[in-house]
């Protein structure tokens, strides 16, 4: 009878006997419901490995994609991912980036190592920062010890 309705398809599979017509209905019908089972919920925690405490904000990607999250107050995070073989992409500023195979696991945890650079290679400005390289104009140099040797008074009266 549904056959008859849709003039397209009239004609067409009344020759399939009555279980192969059925099988390829359930097939039509639970193909949106496989598309869908290949995601898989990952769930994990970033922390500083120097302290063990989360880390709030860092950014959780999965490599290769735009989907991502990012990670709580307490450094938790739970993301959707397409495969449980696929690699995340953990970042956060300060901190060296990390890439996390997940191999089929669902659960992860993640130390960021703090990342250093070189002091001679930043210059403070106002309340940003700038490289050496990108800095116009003149350039000043103070020690540590030279400004312990400075008390307050005298960096009021500076010029």
């Amino acid at each position: 009878m549904i056959l008859r309705m849709i003039p397209l398809l009239k004609g067409r599979f009344t020759r399939l006997p009555g279980k192969a017509m059925l099988l390829l209905a359930c097939g039509f019908l639970l193909l949106p419901v496989l598309a869908g089972a290949q995601q898989v919920t990952v769930r994990g925690k970033v922390t500083d490995a120097s302290s063990g405490e989360g880390i709030p904000g860092a950014n959780v990607v999965v490599k290769g994609t735009t989907t991502g999250t990012i990670t709580n107050v307490d450094g938790d995070f739970t993301l959707s991912v397409p495969t449980s073989n696929a690699t995340l992409v953990v970042t956060f500023i300060g901190y060296a980036s990390q890439e996390v195979p997940l191999a089929g696991r669902t659960t992860v945890s993640v130390n960021l190592e703090p990342e250093t650079t070189q002091l001679d290679e930043i210059i403070a400005v106002g309340y940003g920062q700038a490289r050496r390289a990108d800095f116009t104009g003149s350039i000043a140099t103070i020690s540590g010890n030279e400004l312990q040797k400075i008390t307050r008074g005298q960096c009021l009266r500076c010029p």
